[in-house]
C-alpha cells in the first residue's frame, strides 16, 4: 500500500505545477529588456537596413499613416510584458497549472495580434509583416522568461 500512495503523490505533483512566485517579478523584467531589445533592433533593421518605412496611424483610425516612431515600439512592448506578468501571478494564485494556462492564453493572444496588422493597415502588405515579427519579437521572449524563470527549482 504504501507504493500506490507514493505513486498517487507522484502522480498528483506531476499535475500541479509548481512556481516560485517571488520570481515572476524579475522574470517580467527580463522577458520585458530582451523584448524591448529584440524589438528596438528589429525596428532599426527593418528601418534602416531594409528601408521598410513602417507606419501607422498614430491618431488612430482615419488619421494619416505616419513613419512608426522608436518609442511606441518601446512602450508597447513593455506594456504587454506587464500584463503577462500580472495575468501569469494571477495564474498562480487561482489555477493549478499556471504554465500550461499562460502558454495557451499567450499563444491565443499572439496569433490574434498576427491577424489584426493585415486590418488596420489595408494596403500596406510589407508593413503589416513588419509590425508581425514585432508582434513575435516581443511575445517569445516574454514568455519564454516567464515560463523557464518561474519554475521552482
Amino acid at each position: 500500500m504504501k507504493d500506490v500512495s507514493a505513486a498517487t503523490t507522484i502522480q498528483t505533483s506531476d499535475k500541479r505545477q509548481t512556481v516560485e512566485t517571488s520570481k515572476i517579478v524579475s522574470a517580467t523584467l527580463v522577458g520585458m529588456v530582451v523584448a524591448v531589445v529584440v524589438n528596438v533592433v528589429l525596428w532599426a533593421v527593418m528601418q534602416f537596413v531594409l528601408q521598410m518605412n513602417l507606419q501607422i496611424s498614430l491618431g488612430g483610425p482615419g488619421t494619416p499613416m505616419e513613419p512608426l516612431p522608436v518609442l511606441p515600439v518601446i512602450v508597447l512592448t513593455v506594456l504587454p510584458a506587464l500584463v503577462a506578468g500580472a495575468l501569469f501571478w494571477l495564474l498562480t494564485r487561482f489555477t493549478s497549472r499556471p504554465h500550461t494556462i499562460f502558454l495557451v492564453v499567450a499563444l491565443i493572444v499572439l496569433v490574434v495580434s498576427l491577424i489584426a496588422p493585415f486590418g488596420a493597415f489595408p494596403g500596406f502588405l510589407m508593413n503589416a509583416i513588419g509590425l508581425n515579427v514585432m508582434h513575435i519579437g516581443a511575445a517569445l521572449p516574454i514568455m519564454w522568461a516567464l515560463l523557464t524563470r518561474t519554475r521552482a527549482s
